[in-house]
């Protein structure tokens, strides 16, 4: 895979964006030949991890990075919360709910999410299945 991403959405940590990267995520699972079923799949993991990412906050003052690589049968998202606001953040899960799990199981190929010093991170990875 290139190191460089195919695209970049950086916005206001607002729930609302959201739907912006479960867009883009099957835009560019299209586009890697993913198979309609793993397509909404990526969309949907691509949902749980963003609704961690930013958490309950939906605070328009906080921003997220979310970055997009496909390349034929397979796509990589990844995610992160960025500038100060989020250093002092309430309200916000340090690890994935067991539900979350079960889903993001059921859905990516491969997961992360990390948590430093008030920044946030996921990273995801969705295979074709043919």
């Amino acid at each position: 895979m290139s190191s460089a991403p195919d695209v970049e959405l950086r916005m206001p940590a607002v729930s609302a964006n959201i739907g912006l990267t479960r867009l883009v995520a099957a835009a560019l699972g299209s586009q890697a030949d993913l198979v309609i079923e793993d397509i909404d799949e990526l969309r949907m993991a691509v949902d749980e991890l963003c609704y961690w990412l930013i958490g309950a906050s939906d605070t328009g003052s906080r921003e997220f990075l979310v970055t997009f690589s496909a390349t034929p049968g397979s796509v990589v998202v990844r995610g992160i919360t960025v500038g100060d606001g989020w250093k002092g953040a309430t309200g916000l899960d340090r690890d994935l709910s067991a539900l979350s799990r079960r889903i993001l199981d059921a859905l990516a190929d491969e997961y992360s999410c990390t948590w430093s010093e008030g920044t946030r991170t996921f990273s995801l990875l969705k295979l074709s299945r043919s």
